[in-house]
C-alpha cells in the first residue's frame, strides 16, 4: 500500500482542500498523513473559524480526521513556535523537529504540498 504526506506549508485559505483531501483519502482506507509546517501551523488554531460566511471551519475538520482513522498529524517544532502555537493546537498533533519533519518527507510514497 501507498503512502500520501500532506505537507501543508501556506497560511488558512478559504476553501480547506487539504484537510478536505486527508479525508477522502482515509475515507477510501488509504493510508494519509499529514505534515503541518511554516505558516501551514496556522491551521491547528482550535478557535480557527471559517474564513467566509457558510465555509467550514477548519478547527472542525482536524477535530473530525481521527474518527477518519487519520491520526498520523505531525507539526514543526520550530514553526510551532515562530508562530506562538503550543497552546493553542489539538493534543493529537504531535510536534516534530525539522530533521523529523524532512524525514517524513522523504519517506513518503507521495508528497502532495499545499
Amino acid at each position: 500500500m501507498t503512502s500520501t504526506l500532506i505537507h501543508i506549508v501556506s497560511a488558512p485559505t478559504p476553501e480547506p482542500e487539504p484537510l478536505e483531501l486527508a479525508m477522502a483519502l482515509a475515507a477510501f482506507d488509504l493510508p494519509v498523513t499529514l505534515l503541518f509546517s511554516g505558516a501551514g501551523v496556522l491551521w491547528l488554531k482550535q478557535d480557527l473559524k471559517a474564513l467566509f460566511e457558510g465555509g467550514k471551519a477548519p478547527s472542525r475538520i482536524i477535530k473530525a480526521l481521527p474518527m477518519y482513522d487519520c491520526e498520523e498529524l505531525y507539526v514543526c517544532e520550530t514553526s510551532l513556535a515562530r508562530f506562538g502555537l503550543q497552546d493553542n493546537k489539538p493534543a493529537f498533533v504531535a510536534p516534530v523537529s525539522a530533521e523529523a519533519a524532512r524525514d517524513l518527507v522523504v519517506a513518503s510514497q507521495h508528497c502532495l504540498r499545499f
